[in-house]
């Protein structure tokens, strides 16, 4: 519950940003899509953390910008949303694509936060792709941190 008010924050302070460039999307969006190739998975992604948009079993980006290292995406811990990510293993190959720009990940690093850990938000020096979700009692939060691959 805290992290979803921590995150519907999030969301406030990036639609002030939003506001100032028409350019940027509206919440619920959809801006773009995720593709994961060992599990045949395919979700469009909108943009918005927001509970009433993600219990329609999207998929949400945190943020956009133009200098943005750190897109994270959020969904429900459901089947045909983000249950997927309980089977990913590191070294596994996540195609996001936003604004019909395709970028590729490389899965480095899984692991468990508290419900309350927003750490995970904060902008980062290398482009990756974070990814969460719920697990078991709601309590914690299953990430997964993609390092974006180098052509």
């Amino acid at each position: 519950m805290l992290l979803s008010i921590i995150l519907n924050f999030f969301f406030i302070i990036s639609s002030a940003f939003i506001s100032l460039n028409s350019d940027l999307p509206s919440k619920g969006q959809n801006i773009g899509s995720l593709f994961i190739p060992s599990q045949n998975y395919f979700h469009s992604v909108v943009y918005s953390f927001e509970q009433d948009i993600l219990d329609q079993d999207s998929i949400g980006l945190q943020a956009v910008g133009l200098k943005r290292n750190n897109f994270v995406l959020a969904g429900h811990n459901k089947k045909g949303v983000f249950s997927i990510l309980e089977k990913l293993k590191v070294g596994e190959m996540v195609i996001f694509q936003i604004y019909e720009i395709e970028h590729r990940y490389r899965i480095e690093k899984r692991f468990l936060v508290g419900e309350d850990d927003i750490s995970l938000l904060e902008e980062t020096k290398e482009e990756q792709l974070t990814l969460l979700t719920c697990i078991w009692d709601s309590s914690k939060r299953l990430v997964l941190i993609a390092k974006k691959e180098s052509f």
